[in-house]
């Protein structure tokens, strides 16, 4: 039969058939145990449970030194390490520290530089559309005076220029942003 224990009985009960309940919270459970007949079921049963494995299971047979060699452990564990143990293992976490501050400071990932690479190559596409565009424009503009090629030269120069200082622009975001230590 499967018991439902009051939820918050449970664990006093658990305690009360093992004798490790506190004294001033025995007579609560025991007076819970006498009006609730799943709790006192389930009581019931522990003890029968501990009961057949007490009679069933045969108790370990420690060594006569046991208790000795136990506490000689014990006690080494938890002697002070030399300072020098010490020392070591302070730097191994300093040095463990520093690593993870680097990765931290560190891009978590390549997609912000494959993003700024993205929005400089569209600012030059743009820039070089808009100057395609306003080309005649900007020819017209020119003095007459210039030889023959001379004003395709002059908005080739010039269309050169606009992607030129895209690219200053790129180098320079790129340059301000290690020296800031934002890659």
């Amino acid at each position: 039969m499967t018991l439902m224990p009051c939820a918050e009985f449970e664990d006093r009960i658990l305690d009360l058939v093992e004798h490790q309940l506190a004294v001033g919270e025995r007579p609560a459970v025991e007076a819970h145990l006498e009006v609730c007949a799943d709790c006192g079921e389930f009581a019931r049963e522990l003890t029968a449970l501990d009961a057949a494995l007490t009679r069933e299971l045969d108790a370990p047979v420690l060594p006569a030194d046991f208790d000795a060699r136990l506490w000689r452990r014990i006690e080494a564990e938890s002697a002070p390490r030399p300072a020098a143990d010490c020392v070591e293992r302070k730097r191994q976490i300093e040095a463990e520290f520093a690593a993870q501050l680097r990765s931290l400071r560190a891009p978590a990932h390549w997609l912000p530089a494959i993003l700024d690479g993205a929005a400089y190559a569209v600012l030059a596409v743009v820039a070089g559309l808009l100057l395609m565009r306003w080309a005649p424009e900007l020819a017209a503009l020119l003095p007459k005076s210039l030889p023959a090629g001379g004003r395709d030269w002059l908005l080739a120069g010039g269309s050169t220029g606009v992607f030129l200082l895209v690219g200053v622009g790129a180098a320079f975001r790129r340059q301000l942003g290690q020296a800031m230590g934002w890659r």
